[in-house]
């Protein structure tokens, strides 16, 4: 997400120290299409939000941005695809790996680990990261509401105190065999989970022209969310004669979230204080998403020269399921309905 902020055209959403999603050239995250390897992965969700940051820059070769994407690529994104490329380990004899961890000045710290096995004809790598950030914010402002004559209404003082922590765990796995010449085998296994933690402490006093005190809330929210992923990826090649290359793929992505919330709103006095005898409105919501997404392919490519042809069969099949539940607390009963 750090990188993908200092390229042309690009932007990304989501709250301060926290990237979520791209969006391209001035439109929405709807509009553009985020791919890891050149495939969907189980960071893309059903409204394209990616969690950038499940993917430690140390495993990023390279990021490709194609604004008029070729028929290779999936049509969701119109207004263009990003495609993250992650490196595919060191082809040399025996083993390697690289071990790295860093912290940062808001007590959090990102560490990975990768380990290359390599022989004559298979290759076998794999590799961990963990992350962990903090994302608090802290606001104070104040609105003023007017009469249509100018005059003011009232005026309101809001502070707004976010507590926000998420954590990240990837795992990956990686095998390329190659019986022979003419023919490789590649399989790769990527899991990743992020747990976020959110606490708002928000205290709005309204107040006179004159700025005596009207009325004062305060609502106090807790929000818990949990993300996992499990991307598999098979494929096959094939060479055929001098010019031609036969190419079957399998893509499979499997993907939970998570999400309770809690919300307390309280009645303060002047001095933000909760007046706990008027009781809270409590409001109580769980919400809980699946998406699972299944891709095979097939396709025939004949190069010789300048002349290229290339033609195929891509399919597409996507279960989508989403559970939302509010309840309200009910004092009397002692329960939420």
């Amino acid at each position: 997400g750090d990188i993908l902020k200092n390229m042309p055209s690009v932007a990304m959403g989501g709250s301060p120290n926290h990237n979520r999603d791209i969006r391209y050239r001035g439109l929405g995250n709807a509009y553009t299409n985020v791919l890891i390897n050149g495939r969907n992965a189980g960071a893309t969700g059903n409204n394209r939000e990616t969690v950038l940051d499940m993917i430690p820059a140390s495993q990023i070769e390279r990021i490709e941005i194609h604004s008029n994407p070729s028929s290779d690529y999936q049509a969701d994104g119109i207004n263009g695809v990003v495609n993250i490329v992650l490196k595919k380990g060191v082809p040399v004899p025996g083993p390697s790996g690289s071990v790295s961890f860093i912290v940062d000045n808001h007590d959090g710290y990102n560490g990975s680990a990768q380990l290359v096995q390599s022989w004559k004809k298979l290759q076998l790598s794999a590799g961990i990261d963990q992350l962990k950030r903090n994302a608090d914010k802290f606001d104070l402002e104040t609105l003023t509401k007017l009469n249509n004559d100018g005059t003011v209404k009232e005026i309101g003082d809001i502070q707004k105190d976010e507590i926000k922590s998420f954590q990240n765990t990837g795992v990956q796995f990686n095998l390329n065999y190659k019986p022979a010449k003419a023919l490789d085998f590649r399989a790769e296994y990527m899991y990743g989970s992020q747990y976020e933690m959110k606490e708002v402490d928000e205290l709005n006093l309204t107040l006179h022209p004159d700025r005596q005190f009207k009325k004062g809330t305060n609502r106090l929210e807790t929000e818990d969310k949990w993300f996992n992923f499990h991307s598999i990826y098979l494929q096959s090649n094939l060479r055929m004669g001098k010019y031609g290359l036969l190419e079957g793929s399998l893509n499979t992505n499997i993907s939970d979230e998570e999400k309770n919330k809690l919300r307390n709103d309280y009645n303060t006095n002047d001095q933000g204080v909760a007046q706990l005898l008027d009781g809270p409105k409590r409001q109580s919501e769980f919400e809980l998403k699946t998406n699972n997404s299944w891709s095979p392919s097939v396709s025939y490519l004949f190069r010789r020269s300048n002349f290229q042809f290339k033609t195929g069969y891509q399919g597409f099949l996507t279960e989508y399921n989403s559970e939302k539940t509010v309840s309200n607390y009910n004092f009397n009963d002692n329960l939420f309905i």
